[in-house]
Parts: structure tokens; sequence; C-alpha cells
């Protein structure tokens, strides 16, 4: 793999998130009956702004793709590896819950589950594989998992606050191994 393609990767997961993120907030804008304490990040997928919500999720997902492949592709370590297949996984689920918003009921639910369950454990396999070269990157992986697994412990009067919570933490550390490939 050619480090121009790495790098076009890195920059697309990079990117990724910022599209997701703007799609939800915009949907949000677009949707005065939303509500942070009453409903589900994934209400907004069948609303008003549906179209933009869903299709943010789509392309953010599609543009996480490449990242994993190239984090794969770049390390030789086996547990570095197994997280840059979780995350391909993850950005699938990422993207099926655009393809599949809450009209279609279960499929959904599941969707959004393993999203929110698969993204925490990529993060733990990468923090343990770091820890051998940089107990730094360790810790801050750690404590991104933790947090993106831990929000879901804590009680909340809808889903919306947990999952933006545990996505902005998942968000931080995809930033930092994209930006890691990139300067490598």
């Amino acid at each position: 793999m050619t480090r121009g393609w790495i790098r076009a990767a890195a920059l697309l997961g990079v990117s990724a998130p910022i599209v997701a993120f703007t799609s939800i907030f915009t949907a949000i804008m677009l949707s005065p009956w939303f509500s942070w304490t009453g409903n589900a990040l994934s209400d907004l997928g069948v609303g008003e702004a549906a179209a933009i919500f869903n299709f943010g999720l789509i392309a953010s997902g599609l543009m996480l793709i490449p990242l994993p492949i190239a984090l794969y592709t770049a390390s030789e370590e086996g547990l570095e590896r197994l997280s840059a297949l979780l995350l391909l996984l993850s950005a699938v689920f990422l993207s099926s819950i655009g393809f599949f918003p809450e009209s279609y009921g279960r499929l959904h639910y599941y969707v959004s589950v393993a999203f929110f369950l698969t993204l925490p454990l990529t993060i733990y396999l990468y923090a343990a594989a770091a820890f051998k070269n940089s107990r730094e990157r360790a810790l801050l992986s750690a404590l991104a998992a933790t947090l993106a697994l831990g929000v879901w412990l804590l009680p909340w009067s809808s889903p919306a606050i947990p999952e933006a919570l545990s996505a902005l933490s998942a968000t931080i550390w995809v930033e930092g191994v994209a930006l890691d490939l990139l300067r490598g």
C-alpha cells in the first residue's frame, strides 16, 4: 500500500466524524421537536430531516472504511490488526444505522447496539496493542473506550446524550489514530 493511499485513508478518517456530527446537528436544528432528554438521535432518521441525518451516517461510515484498512496494513501487531478489523465492522454498522433507520424496527436496533458495542471494544483492543510501544497512547485509548462504554451505565432520561458522548469519545480516538497515520 502506497504512502499516498495511507494518507488519503487517514484524511478520510479525520473527515468522517466531522460529516457525521455536521449531519446530526443539522438534523437537530431542522427538527424543533427533538429533545436531548426525550429522544434518541436515531429519531432524527425518520423525521423531516431524515435524509440529512441518514445520509450523513451512511457517508461517514463509508468514509471511515479506508482508515481501518490502512491501519491494518500499516501494522504487524496482531491485536492492532484485530482492532482495525473491528473498526471496519464499526464503520459498516455506522453506515447501517443510516441505511436502516428506526422505521426498520429491530434491524435498526441491532445495528445501533452493534455500533455502540464494537467501537469501545475496538478501542480497548487498540489500547492493549499500543501498551507495548506507548503507554500514553494506550492509556488515552483505554480512557476513550471506558468513556464510550461507561456513559451507558449512567441513568439517562433518553439515549441521545449517551449516544452523543459515546460517539464523541470514540471520535477523539479515531482522530488520533488517523493523525498518527498521517504522521507515520
